[in-house]
């Protein structure tokens, strides 16, 4: 017998994309204060503990050596009925000064016991957090983006029930499957635009390491799509409070980018300190290697770009031959030609 579901709302769906961002960002935000705390645990115990109780080692030797001179002295002299004076006093400040001595002593032990410890532990924990980051960075996007689909071809087969109730024709376009972490497609289904199939679904984008390790480049020869006036328009409207980037930023892109007829871009959180998070590709086979180049340098070959550049995180554009395709913003809202 075949299966049915009864949907009667798509905004538990689109909710769940915006939950799934708020996610990336809280496990983004709380490996980030979990790394400053290690670091400023062990800066503690480099910078602070361990020169902090060698001095306590210095001053306490003098105590002790005082102390000892102070016993001494006691000690030597008798008084006029020639008995030698009490020194209890004397012996109770030396053992004091002993003892403070002792503490200090091993509480520097301590410290350079742990220094190394705490080293291989946060090199331990940097190595966990890296994958989990990884994941999520690859993953959150991943499921975002099947959400999108799966709401897109809902909407579509709406459309073919009343279309068939109004006696009308129409397709219900192939269902698609949860893309994999490294060849995520992005963009939103492409029967809304005059788009040849496969263009969003063929491209890759880089992984963390990837583009952390990409080659760096200052010139870039472009012959690739340009924004059009109407994107052109768009973008700025969209965009026009946001904040301009910082030009030092790196942009991650295909070398295939350069000659591509169709441009495949999304921006991504973050990895690494100069990284804006924009990855930029072509509807190719996955390259063996990326590049990037700052957003200075992009915008001296694309200055129409700058618009694109200042979208948040989350967002995706593609550019046909004619400047223009679509726009998709984290919750998955398209705004391109068809767009109203």
């Amino acid at each position: 017998m075949a299966e049915s579901v009864r949907v009667e709302s798509l905004e538990p769906l689109t909710g769940l994309q915006a939950e799934l961002w708020k996610f990336q960002a809280a496990v983004n935000a709380a490996l980030s204060d979990a790394d400053s705390e290690l670091r400023r645990t062990l800066m503690w115990l480099e910078l602070e503990q361990e020169p902090y109780w060698k001095d306590q080692i210095t001053k306490r030797e003098v105590t002790v050596a005082r102390a000892k001179d102070a016993l001494r002295m006691k000690t030597m002299f008798k008084d006029v009925s020639g008995r030698s004076p009490s020194a209890i006093e004397e012996q109770k400040a030396l053992q004091l000064a002993q003892l403070r001595l002792t503490e200090a002593q091993q509480k520097l032990t301590q410290v350079h016991r742990w220094i190394p410890a705490l080293q291989k532990e946060v090199q331990s924990y940097r190595g966990a957090a890296q994958h989990l980051a990884s994941s999520v960075e690859s993953l959150v996007p991943a499921g975002v983006l099947h959400l999108k689909r799966l709401i897109a071809d809902i909407e579509a087969y709406a459309a073919l029930a009343i279309a068939a109730e109004t006696g009308g024709n129409s397709s219900v376009p192939p269902s698609v499957g949860v893309p994999s972490a490294g060849t995520m497609a992005r963009g939103t289904p492409m029967e809304h635009v005059d788009a040849p199939a496969g263009v969003a679904e063929n491209w890759t984008i880089p992984t963390a390491d990837q583009r952390r390790n990409a080659s760096v480049i200052s010139e870039l020869s472009w012959s690739g799509p340009a924004l059009n006036a109407d994107a052109i328009t768009k973008l700025t409207a969209l965009t026009e409070k946001e904040p301009d980037p910082d030009p030092q930023l790196k942009i991650t892109i295909a070398p295939g980018v350069r000659v591509a007829t169709f441009l495949c871009s999304t921006r991504l959180e973050p990895v690494f300190d100069q990284d804006s998070g924009w990855c930029i590709g072509a509807p190719t086979a996955a390259p063996e290697r990326w590049e990037s180049i700052s957003l200075a340098d992009w915008l001296r070959c694309n200055p129409d770009f700058k618009a694109v550049l200042k979208l948040p995180v989350g967002f995706s554009v593609i550019l046909d031959k004619d400047g223009w395709l679509e726009i998709s913003d984290p919750l998955g809202k398209r705004v391109g030609r068809d767009a109203k």
